[in-house]
């Protein structure tokens, strides 16, 4: 009993940004697809990021929480930077309560997260014809999703879906098809493993649409902020920014 009361006393402690960063390296399928930079902003409160000369990329630009554009990069470099502010009220509730709206913030961060780096990788492979067209999920139509990356030297590394272009694939005969196991499904959202790749599976990807990544440093990149101000109304403070290089996702489009 004493045990549990220390335990209480020691969760009400955390910091709730350490806590939703946790979270979200575990869950967060779009940071699984992009490095992450170390730092969002230098002294003179711009991005610090020193991207590839030799490569082009395209940065997010919000034009609303709900609409991301792709854009060119700024003169000197710096990415568009997307503010937002999530507040939930902490005065007199019970521990479990509090746990709960840290997880809410958690999984909007994470959706959000997860929406618009998904949404770009495929716009990225569609504008540069990485697609093929199938009208279901077979082996086939997956291999030769595989080699739109392959044939250029890149490795496919993850395989984003739907849940329902998923449970179709567990009814295929894939004897190269791995089961990740419960834990890594809960923990992780790692469903399992073909050939090469991971297999993440989201609500947040068109249903007829899979993507395909390769290598996440040679993908894209992000970098972003969190900042939480206790008290009776606890505000996190959330900054992302984002780039996205040209060259290594593929779409398999379900007709």
């Amino acid at each position: 009993m004493i045990q549990n009361i220390q335990d209480s006393q020691n969760t009400s402690k955390r910091n709730p940004a350490s806590d939703i960063e946790r979270s979200l390296e575990y869950l967060s399928i779009g940071r699984k697809l992009l490095s992450m930079e170390s730092s969002l902003r230098n002294d003179d409160g711009k991005v610090i990021y020193y991207p590839d000369k030799e490569r082009n990329f395209l940065c997010f630009q919000f034009l609303s929480p709900s609409r991301m554009v792709l854009s060119e990069p700024l003169d000197d470099n710096t990415l568009p930077v997307f503010s937002a502010t999530h507040k939930y009220k902490n005065d007199d509730h019970p521990e479990y309560v509090n746990e709960r709206n840290k997880i809410k913030v958690m999984e909007c961060i994470q959706e959000f997260e997860t929406k618009n780096i998904v949404e770009a990788l495929i716009a990225v492979a569609l504008r540069r014809n990485k697609s093929i067209v199938a009208t279901h999920v077979a082996k086939d139509s997956l291999r030769e999703a595989f080699l739109l990356l392959e044939k250029e030297n890149n490795t496919v590394l993850k395989v984003v879906m739907h849940p329902g272009q998923f449970s179709r694939l567990l009814l295929k005969d894939f004897h190269d098809f791995y089961h990740a196991s419960t834990r890594e499904r809960l923990t992780a959202n790692l469903f399992g493993h073909l050939w090469t790749a991971d297999i993440h599976v989201t609500t947040s990807i068109p249903e007829k649409t899979i993507l395909l990544t390769g290598c996440r440093s040679m993908t894209g990149f992000f970098a972003h902020h969190m900042k939480v101000t206790d008290g009776p109304t606890v505000a996190v403070e959330y900054e992302f920014a984002a780039g996205i290089y040209d060259d290594m996702s593929a779409v398999l489009e379900i007709l």
